[in-house]
């Protein structure tokens, strides 16, 4: 079975019409390599963190936002 090929035009088009672009937000910055250590310590993989594990890890930088 031959598959279509990929429009890269078409795709690079629609990426510009979705409601959510990053310039919107303020940049994220995320200690990995302590959520790693955490997560392996609890047995888990960080995907498998609660939301309110991964925050945890959150750098707030003030020079790093935007408003």
């Amino acid at each position: 079975m031959i598959e279509p090929k990929m429009n890269y035009k078409r795709y690079r088009a629609s990426l510009n019409n979705t409601p959510f672009t990053s310039d919107k937000y303020p940049p994220l910055k995320i200690n990995y390599r302590e959520m790693v250590q955490y997560a392996r310590k609890k047995g888990l993989a960080p995907c498998e963190l609660s939301d309110k594990e991964k925050n945890m890890f959150l750098i707030h930088d003030e020079k790093s936002s935007l408003g």
